[in-house]
């Protein structure tokens, strides 16, 4: 059943501190156990290099479209920064090395693959999504260890495994895109891709084979102006028949637009902050919402 309870280990690794979460704050999914829950929770501080510790959490993805949480981002965090909670590429801090992002994507694909592994046998229903950057692929020695990690997912877990591929930019060429992440569709379930604006080709996406696009919603646009952005990338995606994922959603009133509008997947706070453990996919109404938010 739920715990409530927060079981921290410290100890020197490699000459500094290292933290490690035993369990904070998580209700074990239908199926899933407290020892689950436990077995998760010790993997989730990792060194992406030698000066950046973060722990893996879960940013859960609504299906807007049939009010169901359906699955999660795996993500590399560092929570109560300055700036906040710093997620994804952002962990790394200024560092553009190449090498530090291949191995922040590999680290998380690898645990995105542990998790699965762990969770399946026992009756786990949602589906995991690990990021891979551009950067990562525009390298052949990176791209060839990425599909080799994946190479190796086993067929069961196929079903529960998606990719989502990030940080393209603005100028790619869908020639170039299409050839660096080549090979991808066969070892997932889906794959994403993370459209860089509005204008962008969404068209030629499904012929790479992605089942869906993305799109990260600027901090500093109006609802009205995100609406109208949306409704843009919708329109093209039913196009080109495929589906539609908006990122960093804050406002539930948004949330509410972006169905109307014919959006298909959200994450972002609105749904609540990034969890310890992925929980089983279930019903989640904008009334669950809503009640949560006045109980806030």
């Amino acid at each position: 059943g739920p715990f409530q309870s927060q079981l921290v280990d410290i100890r020197p690794r490699g000459g500094k501190l290292v933290r490690t979460v035993i369990g904070e704050s998580a209700a074990p999914a239908h199926g899933q156990s407290a020892e689950t829950d436990n077995e998760i929770s010790a993997k989730s501080t990792i060194c992406a290099d030698g000066n950046t510790d973060y722990e893996v959490g879960y940013a859960p993805m609504w299906n807007i479209r049939n009010e169901v949480l359906m699955g999660y981002a795996v993500l590399p965090v560092i929570r109560n920064t300055q700036e906040g909670d710093l997620y994804g590429r952002k962990v790394l801090g200024a560092s553009n090395h190449p090498e530090q992002l291949y191995a922040l994507d590999t680290q998380m694909l690898k645990t995105q693959i542990e998790t699965a592994e762990t969770l399946l046998p026992k009756n786990f229903t949602s589906l995991l999504v690990s990021q891979i950057h551009f950067d990562t692929l525009s390298s052949s020695t990176s791209r060839k260890t990425i599909l080799e990690i994946a190479k190796k997912i086993p067929p069961y877990m196929k079903g529960n495994l998606m990719a989502s591929i990030v940080d393209i930019p603005s100028s790619t060429p869908s020639s170039t895109l299409a050839q660096r992440m080549s090979g991808l569709s066969e070892y997932f379930r889906a794959v994403s891709i993370t459209i860089p604006s509005s204008d962008f080709p969404i068209a030629p996406c499904a012929a790479m084979g992605a089942t869906s696009v993305s799109y990260r919603i600027p901090a500093d646009l109006s609802n009205a102006a995100i609406v109208a952005e949306a409704r843009k990338i919708i329109g093209a995606a039913k196009s080109a028949k495929l589906l539609t994922v908006f990122e960093e959603v804050s406002d539930l009133n948004l949330a509410v637009a972006l169905k109307k509008l014919g959006g298909v997947f959200i994450t972002g706070t609105c749904l609540g902050g990034i969890e310890q453990t992925p929980g089983n996919m279930k019903q989640l109404t904008v009334k669950d919402l809503q009640d949560r938010s006045q109980a806030a």
